[in-house]
């Protein structure tokens, strides 16, 4: 099985949908200021929206887990919770970060 260390951005056409439906977004998209779109590459978008990792609740930590690509949309929907989570706390951690 492929996994995101030895696959490519560019290696599948789904990534290159993840990639555009996340750039093109109105709120996490490309010129939108957000901590999205201004901290990740193609390649991390891929890394950290493309993928989603399954876990059975039954199997013990450390065991392996399932992996599967997103589709463009649920890595839609990871982003913007990405980006809810650390705007919601930016103020919080400016104001403790000195």
């Amino acid at each position: 099985m492929k996994t995101i260390e030895n696959e490519a951005a560019t290696d599948h056409p789904k990534y290159d949908e993840i990639v555009e439906a996340i750039r093109s977004h109105p709120i996490v998209g490309l010129g939108t200021c957000s901590p999205v779109d201004e901290t990740f590459t193609d390649d991390e978008l891929i890394r950290e929206f493309g993928y989603v990792f399954d876990r059975p609740v039954s199997v013990p930590f450390g065991r392996p887990h399932r992996e599967r690509r997103r589709s463009p949309k649920e890595a839609v929907a990871a982003a913007e919770r990405y980006h809810e989570f650390v705007t919601a706390y930016a103020d919080e951690v400016a104001a403790t970060a000195f």
